[in-house]
């Protein structure tokens, strides 16, 4: 292939780019043909989201809300989206991105590979990938917009780094563009003061859609939950082809632990190393499973606490171990498909006279979770309150509950807080069809055998942040 001269593609640019001037000089004003739910609330607000359906225009009020914000001043722009390909292929570089949707020299530059944008009046946006969390430590924002935050890549951790980074400016202020998904983060942002929310239909932007594909759409999914979702912009509270729903949950809610409990455990879905850590070090670790779990003697299951984290062994091993001693358990379950002996140690290195139990997976996740889910429908498993100055409350076990509502076995990643949930009523007996008097009688023989060394060598109760606070 012949080489191509400088000048040649000097001639090229300069034509795409009076092509693309002619083009924008004939084009209405973006407040012109907005729709009214695509323009910024009026008064004063934190973070508005755009809670939509699919092709409602979210990218491009996207887009035209933050070149309105460079406009008025704002020079630290983040642009978040679940990868970084998303961030340039969509928010940038799309159809209804920052690059098409710019006025005639709005843009002095645009670094593809660093995913930058240099803006005339001198303000400066950079892409963030929520797949990459700790890139958000450090840099200072006055104006975030996070595209499709309702997606997996989008964690509670993604939201807290945004957020502590935005604190430049008079007025700081979040965009959030989304088709509602019923994840942790959308019920937080959902929760959260100063929050505005607007809703919006893929059929409000039919004009702007290949003609027909509206009617397709509706035709196929109308009355489904997918094109509620999907198509309406409704936030479905519990996720089809969850195992859970809050109605399995909340009415069998206890405020204490019952006096007839008979045995204790600890189940523990260990953090692994990662092999995509290494290509990727920013990318954020797996969560360590850690629940606490009783059974009583009417062969009721009881979820006590919640106590999972992102953590090292070193720091998992004590906070299992110290679960175990505080509560005085009968057993740690753990997974042990990837090391168990090492998983052993490691607990066995805090405190050698904890009884371990490793457990390995044979069947999938869901295979192993439906029997639990099946002791939810029957009313047999309550999640107990802790008491806060005087009132009940279940926010210990607000992650774990979140996970189980939201977790759908065909398409969503490894449920640590579920799978130690499953380990830990596995355990106890209630699972394992006739197991129960039998892991009954051995975690209590155990339990009764180990008082003595508890005293001796039982390490202090930690806590996540406890060990936290020692490293540091």
């Amino acid at each position: 292939m012949a080489a191509v001269s400088a000048d040649l593609l000097f001639e090229r640019t300069r034509q795409k780019r009076e092509a693309k001037e002619q083009h924008l000089s004939g084009r209405k004003h973006w407040r012109e043909i907005a729709r009214p739910n695509q323009i910024p609330p009026e008064g004063r607000w934190r973070i508005w989201v755009r809670m939509c359906g699919r092709g409602e225009g979210k990218t491009r009020s996207g887009a035209e809300t933050t070149l309105e914000k460079v406009r008025a001043g704002y020079k630290h722009i983040c642009i978040l989206a679940p990868t970084f390909a998303d961030g340039r292929d969509v928010c940038v570089e799309g159809e209804s991105g920052i690059l098409a949707c710019a006025l005639p020299g709005e843009i002095k530059a645009w670094n593809r590979s660093m995913g930058e944008i240099y803006f005339s009046t001198g303000a400066k946006a950079k892409i963030f990938a929520a797949v990459e969390p700790e890139r958000l430590r450090g840099p200072q924002h006055d104006w975030i917009w996070a595209d499709e935050a309702g997606t997996p890549q989008y964690t509670e951790n993604v939201l807290d780094m945004a957020l502590f980074g935005l604190r430049l400016g008079q007025e700081p202020q979040m965009m959030v563009t989304t088709t509602p998904r019923n994840t942790a983060v959308i019920r937080r942002l959902k929760a959260m003061e100063g929050v505005v929310i607007t809703a919006g239909r893929t059929r409000d932007n039919f004009q702007n859609l290949a003609p027909g594909i509206v009617d397709e759409l509706e035709r196929r999914y109308a009355g489904t939950r997918i094109g509620q979702q999907e198509l309406d912009g409704i936030l479905l509270e519990d996720v089809e082809g969850a195992l859970w729903t809050s109605d399995l949950i909340d009415p069998h809610r206890a405020l204490k632990l019952p006096s007839n409990i008979v045995s204790i455990a600890v189940g523990v879905d260990p953090s692994v190393a990662d092999p995509e850590r290494k290509k990727n070090p920013n990318k954020e670790m797996d969560a360590c499973g850690i629940v606490v779990c009783a059974v009583s003697d009417d062969h009721q299951g009881w979820v006590i606490n919640d106590l999972s984290g992102v953590m090292h062994p070193a720091q998992w091993s004590k906070v299992a171990a110290g679960a175990y001693n505080h509560y005085r358990a009968g057993v740690i379950a753990a997974e042990g498909n990837q090391g168990g002996e090492l998983v052993k140690m490691a607990i066995h290195a805090v405190s050698p006279n904890i009884n371990v139990q490793i457990v390995h997976a044979s069947i999938g996740k869901r295979a192993r979770a439906e029997p639990l889910a099946a002791l939810y429908e029957q009313g047999r498993i309550h999640h107990v309150a802790q008491d806060k100055q005087g009132d009940p409350d279940w926010a210990h076990l607000r992650d774990l509950e979140d996970e189980m509502l939201t977790w759908e076995p065909l398409i969503s990643e490894s449920p640590n807080r579920v799978d130690a949930l499953v380990w830990c009523f596995d355990a106890l007996g209630l699972i394992s069809q006739g197991g129960f008097r039998e892991t009954r009688r051995i975690t209590q023989a155990h339990a009764h055998k180990q008082d003595h060394a508890r005293a001796a060598h039982a390490k202090p109760w930690f806590s996540q942040e406890d060990e936290e606070d020692e490293d540091e």
